[in-house]
């Protein structure tokens, strides 16, 4: 066991031990799940999509792999299209059936909102309030929290034009609707970096989470999550301007924290995979795992980073997404046995293939098979 782990297990234990002295027995909702504000331990997962290919099987795979989470996408105009009927629950339901079995928490990440939920400011908030509640009351002890709108500095993932007045109205409205209705549900407010395929409309994050406290944001104890689309690099390469972003990129967010005084916000990292160097060949599958290995021992070193999770876990070859660790041929990815490791706190052994990709600095362009 690591000493980061070390770590995070007497700090855990410290808080089970304190719990029982009180004479309280912990259950799932006393004692704060890995990730979430108040566990002292990581929280391991990744992006589900619901109309992929291998849905069972990658729920089988996040417990096998001992998975606290998964972030299940949830397209709001494909299910939901029509105000005067219900939302189609049918694919949510099984999942959540799945994830219940096999004790994993569900993140539910909306996006794409309907014409009849979307303003000329982007999503209408209470609308979006309407179905927050809709899903924590259906999937309650499951749905622990809620990714609205990844990449709202962004036109595709706020649906127009990003403001961070317009989102901190709809986080405000989201967060009092909760609270109403005495709902424990985590919101988390997610950004995206920039990289040179976004449109000249697109807001950097950092100005972006800069207009935010702006609008009095840090008063909210909403988690700050971050979605790489891309990604590009060592895993750990320091952040730099320009091109695509680097892992490492959390930093610079993280020092936009530091000077509001609100280093305690934890920080997610809701969806990231390994760079565009080792996309798209199947060949490189070992390097694609050995910097996936580094990328999770890099994150979970990072006290105030609660959670991060791989983009994805089952293949879509609708939508031509191929980069996940269920493959398409229903094998798995070789990243999973390194993380399993990681995940299961075990003494770590790296099998002798994959020793050449964790050289320290990883250098991607001189990879060799």
């Amino acid at each position: 066991m690591s000493a980061k782990s070390r770590l995070r297990f007497i700090l855990t234990s410290l808080v089970i031990f304190s719990t029982y002295l009180t004479g309280l027995v912990p259950t799932r909702s006393a004692l704060a799940v890995d990730g979430l504000p108040g566990s002292p331990m990581f929280g391991y997962g990744a992006r589900l999509d619901l109309q992929g290919q291998g849905i069972r099987q990658s729920v089988d795979l996040a417990a096998g792999m001992n998975f606290t989470w998964l972030l299940v996408e949830f397209d709001w105009a494909f299910y939901w299209p029509d105000p005067t009927s219900q939302p189609k629950w049918d694919q949510l339901d099984a999942v959540s059936a799945l994830a219940h079995e096999n004790n994993i928490n569900l993140v539910i990440s909306l996006f794409n909102p309907p014409a009849w939920a979307t303003t000329v400011h982007g999503p209408d908030p209470e609308h979006t309030a309407t179905l927050v509640l809709k899903l924590a009351r259906r999937y309650p002890d499951i749905v622990l929290a809620v990714e609205l709108f990844p990449g709202a500095n962004t036109v595709a993932g706020w649906s127009a034009q990003p403001n961070p007045q317009d989102f901190n109205i709809l986080l405000q409205i989201v967060s009092t609707n909760l609270r109403s209705k005495a709902i424990n549900v985590q919101m988390i407010a997610t950004l995206s970096p920039l990289s040179p395929d976004n449109t000249v409309t697109d807001v950097p994050d950092k100005d972006f989470l800069e207009g935010l406290y702006a609008y009095g944001w840090q008063a909210d104890n909403i988690i700050l999550g971050i979605k790489y689309d891309k990604i590009t690099g060592d895993a750990l390469q320091p952040p730099s301007p320009g091109g695509f972003p680097v892992l490492r990129h959390y930093e610079d967010l993280r020092n936009i924290l530091i000077p509001h005084h609100d280093e305690q916000r934890l920080i997610w990292v809701t969806g990231f995979s390994w760079p565009v160097e080792l996309t798209g060949n199947p060949d490189l599958a070992m390097g694609q795992a050995g910097w996936l290995f580094q990328a999770y021992r890099l994150l979970t070193a990072q006290l105030y980073i609660g959670a991060a999770f791989f983009e994805q876990i089952n293949p879509n070859s609708a939508s031509g997404v191929t980069s996940s660790l269920l493959q398409p041929d229903a094998t798995l990815h070789p990243a999973c046995s390194l993380l399993s490791q990681l995940t299961n706190s075990t003494n770590i052994i790296v099998p002798e293939p994959f020793e050449k990709y964790l050289v320290l600095p990883y250098i991607i362009k001189g990879i060799s098979k």
